[in-house]
C-alpha cells in the first residue's frame, strides 16, 4: 500500500516539474534572442569634442505654492510575463490547475504565453482570489 501512495506522489511530482519546465520553455520562447543585434549606447564615432561639451546650465526650481489635491487612487499593480507566471504555477500546486486553465480560457487563451499584456493583472487577481 506504501508503494502506491510513493508512486502517486512520485508522479504528481514528474507531473509538476514537467509542468514547470513547460511554463520555462515558454518564458524563454517570448525572451529575445542572445544572439539579437543590440545597439550600442555610444557609437565608435564618440569624439572627445563631443564628450568634453558642456551640459547647458538649467535655472534652479522656484518655490511654487502647492494646493491640497485630493489623494490619487493608487495605481493598479503592473505585472511582467514572469510574475503572473508565477502566480500562476503556485496556484497550480496547491491544486487548482483546472481553475487556472479555466480562468486562462476565460480570457480567451490556452497558455499564459498567448496572453496579452493588458490581462495579466485581472488574471492575478481572479488567480488570487481562488485561496478564498
Amino acid at each position: 500500500m506504501a508503494k502506491k501512495k510513493d508512486m502517486a506522489l512520485l508522479i504528481e511530482g514528474l507531473r509538476r516539474i514537467g509542468s514547470d519546465f513547460t511554463a520555462l520553455a515558454d518564458e524563454l520562447e517570448d525572451k529575445p534572442s542572445v544572439n539579437d543585434e543590440v545597439k550600442p549606447a555610444i557609437s565608435a564615432e564618440t569624439t572627445k569634442e563631443s564628450i568634453s561639451e558642456e551640459a547647458p546650465k538649467q535655472e534652479p526650481v522656484q518655490n511654487v505654492p502647492t494646493t491640497k489635491e485630493a489623494p490619487a487612487e493608487p495605481a493598479a499593480p503592473v505585472y511582467e510575463m514572469s510574475d503572473v507566471r508565477r502566480i500562476l504555477a503556485d496556484k497550480s500546486r496547491k491544486g487548482y490547475t483546472d481553475k487556472v486553465k479555466a480562468i486562462l480560457e476565460a480570457h480567451g487563451v490556452k497558455k499564459l504565453s498567448a496572453l496579452p499584456e493588458s490581462e495579466y493583472a485581472a488574471v492575478v487577481k481572479e488567480a488570487e482570489a481562488l485561496d478564498g
